[in-house]
């Protein structure tokens, strides 16, 4: 055991998604991982994918520019690993291959681009390790840039895990298309998703569980409601409802007069808040709570699990 922990002391994994690229290094100890650094950079890398169908120069540039600066603190640090996934903007994207080769090639970093199950399963590992969970019956939501993750799960185990293709960003670009928004639009992105949802999860609209959610959007509206203080906070669905009552009018200038708004936030926030309270509705889920766990924590827990059965 002492030589697998010397071969994997130190790790880094990378989640690139649609919105955001973050940084995550941990020592593999006897009791777990420990976390060394965690950095994250919004560079909205699908922000023309949904539109175009490939991810453009200046975000591909800034990809570049945000691993080389992750590349240069995992050698700062030692890192004897680096595992970087790529999800729904790289999935997508037609020119993501030639992407990935120019990675490979300036920085020596390998992304492994991973379908929606996988990364499903991923973000359900990780928030399942939670030893702080509502309840035993879980329906997990991570709602990302460009798609949308749920898992369903009695206790440990997932029952039944989806991506849907429902992210933030995805749903401003396609349906709002601008802020504020007009009436119709809402209206049309709400039956979108409700679409969506029966098209593929209309056995599941019946699950019985406490509804978790995690990831950029979620995390963004915790930070309005001010609850971070709490660990594992549960907001009413009918407080989101007078958020987004409050929000549907506004211009990004005045989004930012919201205390807790981020700014590189600002031009998703609402199409993210609108696909939640329609997601509760669905799954008759009269509150939510809001996780830290993500990804990354999934596939620690992954190579944890491969480490301890070698």
């Amino acid at each position: 055991m002492a030589l697998l922990l010397a071969t994997m002391s130190r790790v880094a994994v990378i989640d690139i998604g649609t919105n955001s690229v973050r940084l995550d290094i941990r020592d593999r100890t006897a009791s777990g991982w420990n976390i060394v650094l965690q950095e994250k950079e919004i560079i909205h890398l699908g922000k023309s994918v949904f539109t175009t169908g490939e991810i453009d120069a200046g975000s591909t540039d800034a990809l570049i520019r945000s691993l080389s600066r992750f590349e240069t603190q995992c050698r700062e640090h030692e890192v004897s690993r680096i595992v970087a996934l790529g999800t729904s903007a790289l999935r997508e994207a037609s020119n993501s291959e030639e992407i990935v080769e120019t990675v490979r090639r300036s920085l020596g970093i390998a992304i492994e681009i991973i379908s929606g199950l996988r990364e499903a399963n991923l973000i359900a590992k990780g928030i399942l390790a939670e030893r702080n969970r509502p309840g035993e019956n879980l329906i997990l939501c991570d709602i990302g840039g460009g798609s949308t993750e749920l898992s369903f799960c009695r206790g440990h185990s997932v029952s039944r895990a989806v991506s849907l293709p429902l992210g933030a960003l995805r749903l401003q670009q396609v349906q709002l298309k601008s802020i504020p928004p007009l009436p119709d639009s809402v209206a049309e992105l709400r039956a979108h998703v409700m679409d969506r949802v029966d098209a593929e999860l209309a056995d599941e609209t019946k699950f019985s569980g406490a509804f978790v959610c995690s990831g950029g959007s979620a995390k963004a509206l915790t930070r309005l409601f001010s609850r971070q203080d709490r660990v594992l906070p549960s907001i009413e669905r009918n407080e989101l409802s007078t958020l987004i009552e409050q929000m549907v009018t506004k211009t990004c200038t005045e989004l930012m007069t919201l205390s807790g708004m981020e700014e590189k936030r600002v031009e998703v926030i609402l199409a993210g808040a609108l696909l939640l309270e329609q997601l509760l509705k669905i799954f008759h889920a009269e509150r939510f709570w809001v996780t830290d766990r993500t990804l990354r924590d999934g596939a620690f827990a992954e190579m944890a699990t491969q480490t301890n059965a070698v």
